[in-house]
């Protein structure tokens, strides 16, 4: 005896009857109560667009205060903030006032000739309208002009660049 196969056919999947109907949400908010109101006017409530700043974008801000291979140590907090907008794209800028926040990594004081003076400092953090995001930059390392230098120092306004190792989204 042999056996003889069915063709199997695919069902189309099933759609649901609930069309986004005004009528038929304010019927639902009505029907279901105030808990169904809150969920659905978060799911009405359209996500603003997150903003990507690509890898090797540059980033100019200035210091907060200064910083000194004299007074500063390792782990000191360093404060940027940009003064002016940052234009991502033709049609995306962000105002200035982005902060961002890194700490010495190095320093070391200069003894002379032979043994010039070196700041560090890691950028880790960027702050946009009160939002914290991780970042990845390329370290900002200080290093003295002349040989006979024995401290570099970065005053409060300095413009400094930070320039970004990987992309960061941010989601406003």
């Amino acid at each position: 005896m042999t056996a003889i196969a069915k063709p199997i056919t695919a069902k189309a999947p099933r759609r649901s009857s609930f069309r986004a109907d005004p009528a038929r949400l304010a019927f639902a908010i009505f029907a279901l109560g105030p808990a169904t109101a809150v969920a659905a006017a978060i799911i009405a409530i359209p996500p603003k667009p997150s903003i990507t700043f690509p890898a090797t974008t540059t980033i100019v801000a200035e210091l907060d205060q200064g910083v000194s291979t004299r007074t500063a140590a390792v782990g000191d907090p360093v404060t940027l903030r940009t003064i002016q907008p940052l234009e991502l794209h033709h049609d995306l800028t962000l105002p200035n006032g982005i902060v961002i926040h890194g700490e010495v990594t190095h320093v070391k004081a200069g003894g002379g000739r032979w043994r010039p003076p070196g700041l560090t400092i890691h950028f880790t953090r960027l702050m946009v309208d009160r939002g914290l995001y991780d970042i990845s930059a390329v370290p900002f390392r200080g290093a003295a002009w002349n040989e006979t230098a024995t401290e570099i120092s970065l005053p409060a306004g300095q413009k400094v660049a930070v320039r970004l190792e990987r992309p960061v989204t941010i989601r406003p």
